[in-house]
């Protein structure tokens, strides 16, 4: 009895410990070859049968207007069809989906503003013909992502 409460005690540390790692990780956004873009590393979460990856991306090529979006790559073994994306205040957000065999890329156009707010986490609701989702991404995605693209536009001010 004595070894099955040491044995849960020590997976129980292991655990806990592992939980406390994985919230230290920082997120590293990485900007590309020819510095024109700057994106987010994808996370991925699974529902039911199917997964997405979300990631965050900004057109940095005009470092005094970026041009900021939320891709996301919905594997489902059915199409949602997709027609309607809110914010987390419920506004309306422009995008474009489109459709391959696997299932549907949803490119959602985002502003500096809705970025800057969601430092506890990007929240995006879609609605479509066969039900709806919210798509959360972590606020350290979001947060550490602003960084990489400020530190961009810093380093790059001056040299067009």
């Amino acid at each position: 009895m004595l070894k099955i409460i040491s044995l849960l005690g020590l997976v129980a540390f292991i655990l806990t410990g592992c939980a406390t790692q994985a919230l230290k990780t920082p997120v590293n956004s990485t900007i590309s070859p020819d510095q024109h873009w700057v994106t987010s590393p994808a996370h991925t979460y699974h529902q039911g049968i199917g997964y997405f990856n979300a990631y965050l991306v900004a057109d940095v090529s005009r470092p005094d207007s970026p041009q900021y979006q939320l891709k996301i790559l919905e594997f489902q073994s059915y199409w949602r069809f997709l027609d309607s994306v809110f914010d987390d205040q419920g506004k309306r957000l422009r995008f474009t989906r489109k459709d391959n065999n696997r299932g549907e890329e949803l490119l959602i156009t985002l502003n500096r503003s809705i970025l800057e707010k969601a430092h506890q986490g990007l929240k995006i609701n879609t609605f479509g013909k066969r039900g709806k989702k919210l798509f959360i991404l972590p606020g350290s995605h979001v947060v550490n992502f602003l960084k990489t693209v400020d530190h961009f536009n810093k380093n790059t001010s001056g040299l067009k």
